[in-house]
């Protein structure tokens, strides 16, 4: 079984997490590429994208081997949903956060829900911690106006500015701190990560700070933390303005039990969510699926798309056009056993009128 990862960077996003993941799976033979590469896609039994917004460099007789991320919230920020083809037509989806796997199961019923992971056994709190001085923490891409604004960077640096709190940075591009000094120039430096995003899909950073004990203030629209973390709990939940950031720091820089207690409880939640070998493990069990899935014969999948039976839908779900819940359709056995029993119940052939 030869599997293809396919990314648009290595040095962000994904790009830092996924050669643990590889690494995790090591007795699997998988190669990393980039989009832009020249590939031979048929060298390969399996593709892995890093996003549907790739799907496009990907031949379309290959995209029944493929299986799709769902990496950010940000391609469906608008109402009008994007890539249905592509969505109905790969072999599997994994969605990274709740918002994500609703919108996917909609248009693919192999549709998984699993963030991102990190290797808990190297990203871990900094026992020899001491009495430091409170320092704020930002790490993210402010390239240019737009991601500026979506990661909310402004709103961070004024509520320093106006609390004479020191801020501390790391950001993508030039100055960029190596991935693999992060914990120690970054994270072992910083009180509290603040960051007041319009949407994440799994953020590295928000995952890097919970499972290196740093409290953490974002919004609730930030992807699967801001579905599964509780407020005051493991996370302090901020909106996106001045004011509302300054309070949230003002409250743990007023309350260092409370960063104590935010630390572990964070640590708590990275261990039950992101550890990288759990994930690699629902990795593994979605290839090894559609592997066996692929390895059909032309003749099976044929006799197959030949077939054609009476189906009511048992949900509604895309199939070149939405089909609703109830409504009684043909369709081929192909697509009768990729969709499943949750999707579709068969009433009989359409050789009964």
């Amino acid at each position: 079984m030869k599997i293809l990862f396919l990314e648009f960077t290595n040095d962000w996003s994904w790009g830092l997490v996924v050669n643990k993941l590889i690494d995790t799976l090591g007795d699997l033979d998988i190669s990393n590429r980039m989009y832009q590469d020249k590939n031979n896609f048929d060298d390969y039994d399996i593709i892995l994208s890093q996003q549907i917004t790739g799907m496009r460099d990907i031949p379309e007789k290959r995209w029944r081997m493929t299986i799709c991320r769902l990496g950010g919230n940000k391609t469906f920020d608008n109402k009008e949903i994007r890539f249905q083809e592509e969505m109905a037509s790969v072999y599997a989806i994994i969605a990274t956060n709740k918002k994500l796997y609703e919108i996917a199961k909609q248009y693919n019923p192999r549709t998984y829900l699993i963030p991102n992971g990190i290797d808990l056994e190297v990203w871990k709190p900094n026992k020899k911690a001491g009495r430091r001085p409170f320092i704020v923490g930002f790490a993210g891409n402010i390239t240019g106006d737009t991601y500026r604004d979506y990661k909310g960077y402004d709103y961070v640096e004024q509520a320093c500015k106006e609390l004479g709190v020191e801020l501390g940075t790391a950001l993508y591009g030039d100055k960029q701190i190596p991935h693999e000094e992060m914990m120690d120039e970054f994270y072992y430096t910083i009180s509290c990560l603040v960051l007041p995003t319009k949407g994440e899909g799994s953020s590295n950073v928000i995952m890097e700070s919970l499972a290196c004990g740093v409290p953490v203030i974002t919004t609730r629209e930030a992807g699967f933390h801001g579905e599964m973390l509780k407020d005051g709990k493991n996370v302090l939940f901020c909106e996106r303005s001045v004011e509302s950031v300054k309070k949230c720091i003002e409250r743990l820089r007023n309350d260092r039990l409370l960063r104590s207690r935010m630390g572990k409880a964070g640590r708590e939640f990275a261990e039950k969510y992101h550890d990288v070998r759990e994930i690699a493990k629902q990795y593994r069990h979605i290839f090894e699926e559609c592997y066996a899935y692929n390895k059909r014969t032309e003749a099976e999948v044929k006799e197959e798309s030949n077939t054609i039976m009476k189906v009511r839908m048992k949900k509604s779900v895309y199939d070149n056009g939405f089909l609703e819940k109830d409504i009684v359709v043909k369709m081929d056995l192909h697509r009768i056993k990729q969709l499943g029993n949750e999707f579709v119940e068969v009433i009989g052939d359409v050789s009964e009128g």
